[in-house]
């Protein structure tokens, strides 16, 4: 007999589905049947499999070792596989209780371990890490690198070194909850657990958390503004195309000025993202006849140009400064979140600071009011 108690990693997750990924060469439909016969059962009792598991339950596993260990490895105790060719296909994850399986001969999961990536807030549900331009934020290929991957790493290892460690464990897949582009800097929220990628993804949805973004534009930028159209991608050019009609997903933009640089003619801008949409930023702003500079599909190509001869420059120039969680931010339990009520600012990356650095910068900068609304400190170059 096996028991597993149930961590808060684990909570929130389907009883079935923790099954399966626990034992991956046993079968739905054994699984069920086992169910059935009351040879898995949950806090003692007959389960159904649709229950919603809460830390500290214990499931209890009615198999021999043997028996366990041919559906959790595909072999016996004696270790002779006894899997056929594709049920070995599915890769268990790391059991250390944060990680997931990378196949030895991976070199993006190599890659994962020695990156460098600033983490700005952490607890035990989440952490907000400062990607770097360049990083994937998940793969888009198998050989890709991703922050996905460096959190799995990261937390894998922390695991690893942690005293009181488990032998063997279960949980859910840390992963990032919002997406950055590749060559957009800044924040992004990582769910270290089950629940915390469901509560978190869910407040995204409904625009609890403010997301804000410092971009410089091509030109001068007088006044605030809000922009407001339909987004329809262009799948096949990986483009997408801002209209005033209601074709494609409505989406709403903010931004306010900062700073004008005049011997650039660029300007410096707060962008509060109210909807997330692929590219929306960058599509709206040119749509205005402020393309973000350095942006390879919708920028200017002179600007562009100048920015890379002149500063080495080659990507676009936004970066996700500030996260803002509500007051009443709490997790399903009415746990209240340690940020609740609390900005998470990531300082403008090395390329901004190249062009701001030669200008006034502060208090100054900022609109009286707009660092109230923001609730961060004045920007800092």
């Amino acid at each position: 007999m096996k028991e597993m108690i149930v961590d808060g990693a684990e909570a929130g997750i389907r009883l079935d589905k923790f099954l399966e990924k626990l034992l991956p060469y046993a079968g739905r439909a054994f699984l069920y049947k086992m169910l059935r016969k009351k040879n898995i059962t949950l806090n003692g009792k007959k389960a159904e499999g649709s229950e919603r598991l809460r830390a500290q339950d214990h499931i209890y596993i009615f198999f021999s070792d043997e028996t366990y260990e041919q559906f959790r490895h595909g072999q016996n105790r004696s270790g002779q596989n006894h899997a056929s060719e594709d049920q070995q296909r599915p890769v268990m994850r790391s059991l250390s209780g944060h990680g997931r399986s990378m196949d030895k001969g991976n070199a993006a999961g190599l890659k994962a371990k020695a990156m460098q990536v600033p983490i700005l807030y952490e607890d035990g549900d989440m952490l907000l890490a400062d990607k770097p331009a360049g990083l994937l934020t998940q793969r888009a290929a198998k050989d890709d690198n991703s922050l996905n991957d460096w959190l799995c790493a990261y937390l894998a290892e922390r695991q690893m070194k942690s005293p009181d460690r488990k032998e063997e464990r279960l949980s859910y897949t840390p992963s990032a909850v919002n997406r950055l582009d590749r060559n957009t800097s800044g924040l992004v929220l990582c769910a270290r657990t089950y629940q915390a990628a469901r509560v978190l993804s869910r407040m995204i949805r409904d625009r609890a958390i403010g997301k804000y973004y410092l971009v410089l534009v091509r030109g001068t930028v007088a006044k605030s503004q809000e922009l407001k159209g339909f987004l329809k991608k262009d799948i096949a050019h990986n483009k997408v195309k801002i209209t005033e009609n209601g074709a494609g997903d409505e989406i709403h933009t903010a931004y306010t000025p900062l700073l004008y640089l005049d011997r650039h003619d660029m300007t410096l801008l707060s962008v509060q993202l109210i909807t997330g949409k692929s590219h929306q930023i960058r599509a709206h702003l040119a749509g205005c006849s402020h393309p973000v500079c350095g942006d390879p599909k919708y920028g200017d190509a002179r600007v562009n140009k100048e920015l890379s001869a002149k500063y080495g420059i080659h990507r676009q120039l936004l970066h996700a400064f500030a996260l803002s969680f509500p007051e009443n931010a709490a997790w399903d339990e009415g746990r209240r979140m340690p940020l609740a009520g609390k900005t998470v600012v990531a300082p403008p990356p090395q390329d901004f600071r190249k062009l701001l650095h030669s200008y006034p910068t502060g208090e100054t900068i900022w609109q009286r009011g707009i660092q109230e609304d923001f609730a961060v400190p004045p920007l800092k170059i």
